[in-house]
């Protein structure tokens, strides 16, 4: 028997939710969160009770926001499919330690800057360069592609003072 309930039995028409029962895998999140469309690219689903999950993804020809990602095993296949962004730039992974200016992980102009929060405090930092005068769209996507992170995006100068920041600025992303 399983009873789900709204916890003051005050229920309506707008308290939905989703529930799975079974053994089929249930990942979280792809690692990494995206990847350039027409490509192909290892990924690792994380955050399946069993373990982590590594395949390799054909990703569509046309970039999008997001596509999604079926993990499956000899366990079955997930109800729901993790999100993943097909875009048009290659990906610059993070690279720990990170956490300053002189730590930086280097990319190039043009990439998907890609990293994991994965401790209290932690920061992930990327230096790239730029030339005066050009302009940016600067967007972080953790709530589209399902994790909890709350980000506030910094761009800072080669000296490491900051220049811009955002939070917020779409629902909890920057």
């Amino acid at each position: 028997v399983v009873e789900i309930r709204e916890s003051a039995y005050r229920g309506s028409d707008a308290s939905f939710y989703r529930l799975h029962l079974g053994l089929f895998p249930r990942p979280l999140a792809a690692w990494p969160p995206g990847g350039p469309a027409g490509g192909s690219l290892e990924v690792t689903l994380l955050g399946d009770p069993s373990g982590e999950i590594r395949k390799t993804l054909e990703i569509p020809k046309a970039p999008g926001p997001s596509f999604g990602i079926w993990a499956q095993d000899e366990r079955g296949i997930a109800p729901s499919a993790v999100p993943f962004r097909a875009g048009p730039f290659p990906n610059a992974l993070e690279a720990e330690p990170d956490d300053g200016p002189e730590q930086a992980t280097v990319a190039g102009e043009g990439q998907a800057l890609c990293g994991i929060i994965g401790r209290p405090g932690d920061a992930d930092l990327f230096r790239v360069p730029l030339k005066k005068g050009q302009t940016f769209d600067v967007n972080v996507h953790p709530g589209r592609l399902r994790s909890p992170l709350d980000p506030v995006l910094t761009i800072l100068d080669g000296k490491g003072a900051a220049l811009a920041s955002n939070d917020d600025a779409a629902g909890p992303d920057s």
